[in-house]
């Protein structure tokens, strides 16, 4: 029979974007790099997720905000 040990050995992993800001080893431009990318493509996330719920919404509103997000 197999024993759960758990995670005692082994670092628990930590995303990219918690350490960008906490990192040492990273000059402030490359820091800055990499969060204006981390930006970009939060908003382009942001406007495909928005042109997905408004799609087929017949509205004004649903028709500005399809075209609106498709342009991002």
């Amino acid at each position: 029979m197999i024993q759960y040990t758990g995670m005692k050995d082994v670092e628990k992993p930590v995303s990219g974007g918690n350490t960008v800001g906490v990192s040492k080893s990273l000059s402030h431009r490359r820091k800055a790099l990499l969060v204006s990318m981390e930006l970009g493509a939060m908003f382009l996330l942001v406007f495909d997720r928005f042109a997905y719920i408004y799609r087929g919404n017949i509205s004004s509103t649903g028709y500005w905000m399809v075209r609106i997000s498709n342009l991002f």
